[in-house]
């Protein structure tokens, strides 16, 4: 395996991994429901942004 080869690998995991970490959490965030006070409808309106 090449140098380039072994950087780009390396270059797209931590991308992967930083974006994948991203999504979680915002995830997490829209099905907590982290203002009780949104009505049904708002939240699952919130979620669909969050996808």
């Amino acid at each position: 395996m090449s140098l380039s080869q072994t950087l780009w690998r390396s270059l797209y995991f931590t991308v992967k991994t930083h974006v994948g970490y991203q999504l979680n959490i915002m995830i997490r965030y829209c099905l907590s429901g982290h203002n009780k006070s949104i009505n049904e409808q708002n939240k699952s309106r919130m979620y669909l942004e969050c996808l």
